[in-house]
């Protein structure tokens, strides 16, 4: 246990007696945060422990229960009706990517057989860039992502958080969209443009001339719309995964009801 780690359980065992110790917390390795999502992110491996008021409630290896919750944000995705305003629909490779992985999970498909498929959606997504004032495009990026990570074997501490946190953009950029508007090609003309940053990396300034770029009542509209779903789908999804790897026990406890 690092420094940092020890400082941390010593905080918390102080702070239980003193009432001072956090409601809840979550630990993933060496990374904690009151924020499940962001315990794991940041984390380092499938070992999870939950916290209530400095005390230890339950520890337990979810590593199935990462990859299971990964597939169903994949599938919660894909359940999207198609988009209007969206430059591109998803590409038939998430649907066979959801097929797979569920199956890899399950014992019918093997490694080759995921990696062949994460081949295939990254082909398929690999010009696909966010832009810097479209939110049609941005939904479609960050939905892009969600599927990448969904496919991502070997971290799926770090996938279950990506894959959360996109699902939750995406519905926030569709809706944010629909308030603003925007309707691809009637909103101004469509850019294809890749920009190279000072580190080498390529940002993209594609898309369309969204109308809240002109109109700062529109604006905020679309922004608030983008926060308000990406709250509520961050809540919803984190209230999902730690069903799925709340123990029975626990779940049967005084305090969880």
């Amino acid at each position: 246990m690092n420094p940092l780690s020890l400082g941390r359980l010593l905080w918390r065992s102080v702070g239980r007696h003193v009432g001072l110790a956090p409601a809840e917390e979550w630990r993933c390795g060496d990374r904690w945060n009151a924020d499940v999502f962001e315990a794991l992110d940041g984390g380092t491996n499938t070992q999870l422990m939950r916290y209530r008021a400095g005390r230890l409630e339950w520890e337990r290896d979810v590593h199935d229960q990462m990859h299971e919750f990964t597939c169903n944000c994949l599938e919660l995705l894909l359940a999207v009706p198609p988009l209007p305003h969206l430059p591109s629909q998803f590409p038939a490779s998430f649907t066979k990517a959801l097929e797979v992985k569920r199956g890899w999970l399950q014992g019918g498909c093997d490694d080759s057989q995921l990696e062949e498929v994460a081949d295939q959606v990254s082909d398929d997504i690999q010009n696909e860039f966010p832009s810097n004032w479209c939110f049609g495009v941005n939904a479609s990026f960050a939905g892009n992502q969600v599927a990448r990570w969904a496919l991502d074997r070997d971290e799926p501490w770090i996938a279950t958080a990506r894959c959360a946190r996109n699902l939750a953009m995406f519905h926030g950029y569709r809706l944010a969209c629909a308030a603003a508007g925007c309707k691809l090609g009637e909103s101004g003309p469509v850019v294809h443009e890749v920009r190279g940053t000072p580190e080498g990396e390529a940002v993209a300034v594609r898309g369309v001339l969204c109308p809240h770029m002109e109109d700062g009542e529109l604006e905020r509209t679309a922004i608030q719309t983008f926060d308000d779903a990406v709250t509520t789908w961050n809540r919803r999804l984190s209230e999902d995964f730690i069903r799925r790897i709340t123990p029975p026990a626990a779940n049967d406890s005084p305090d969880s009801k």
